[in-house]
């Protein structure tokens, strides 16, 4: 189960931790937020730039990028969630190829910069094979702010 922080306040002088479920509300899924310092730490990427080159392993790509943020906030949030939805691999693979394909995303190349954490919902392909689908808001080689569906599970394939 994935889990949000939230502060409660008892008194003006006792304030407690807890932790709830964080639930797309448009989807029902359950995702991930983390803060942009934890996923730097987390992807090994400590300056916050990724280099993609944009190949293609047997169909899988890296990374996708999208014309603005929110485009990769909802394909990562159209992924139906296994935990939530009776479902199979080939269906998620397949909605999320309809939502990549709606959001006008395309397989991200070159060094980008990434500024801001969103949403990441879990595939599950066995052991050892998780894909970890963020959206990130990233800033390309032109200057230009982006949205991208980046891969940050630990197995995924370094470009």
């Amino acid at each position: 189960m994935i889990w949000k922080p939230v502060l409660t306040l008892f008194s003006a002088f006792t304030l407690s931790l807890t932790y709830a479920p964080l639930v797309h509300a448009q989807s029902g899924s359950r995702l991930t937020l983390q803060s942009l310092e934890a996923w730097k730490v987390e992807n090994a990427v400590p300056d916050g730039k990724v280099s993609l080159s944009g190949r293609s392993h047997e169909g899988y790509y890296r990374a996708y990028a999208c014309p603005r943020f929110d485009l990769a906030e909802a394909v990562v949030a159209a992924i139906p969630d296994r935990g939530k939805i009776r479902t199979t691999v080939k269906r998620r693979d397949a909605v999320m190829a309809a939502a990549l394909h709606n959001n006008n995303c395309v397989p991200a190349k070159g060094l980008y910069r990434v500024t801001a954490v969103g949403h990441e919902i879990e595939i599950d392909r066995g052991s050892e094979a998780q894909e970890y689908w963020t959206a990130l808001t990233a800033v390309d080689a032109s200057g230009r702010t982006i949205g991208l569906v980046f891969d940050s599970s630990p197995f995924a394939i370094t470009d």
